[in-house]
């Protein structure tokens, strides 16, 4: 069950790379969209959303534990975790895709 806040933060983190990406400044949609994914992650790992987790994870590492990643949700996750030279256009479309992913797979 994914706890409504962490929808909420990840809702916020990709309208924020939307926003990045339409101005022009590819570091922060993609920064954006990476932390918008993760906090899908945490959700659906059933993390309290109200408690820091100083831990740090890769996102493939993070969706295996999730579901079953198909090769291009995996490459995706490869790519924000790299967000840093990469396209806006490329980043968004990669957490949309993955986004898409995990919802599909809590709807279940």
């Amino acid at each position: 069950m994914l706890h409504p806040k962490w929808l909420q933060r990840h809702v916020r983190h990709f309208e924020e790379a939307l926003r990045g990406a339409e101005r022009g400044d590819h570091r922060w949609a993609c920064y954006n969209a990476y932390v918008s994914v993760r906090a899908l992650l945490l959700g659906l790992l059933g993390r309290d959303p109200y408690k820091p987790d100083p831990g740090l994870y890769a996102l493939a590492a993070l969706l295996k534990k999730v579901t079953r990643p198909t090769v291009e949700v995996e490459k995706c996750a490869k790519c924000l975790e790299d967000w840093e030279d990469k396209p806006a256009v490329r980043c968004l479309k990669c957490a949309e895709l993955i986004a898409e992913a995990l919802l599909a797979r809590a709807q279940t």
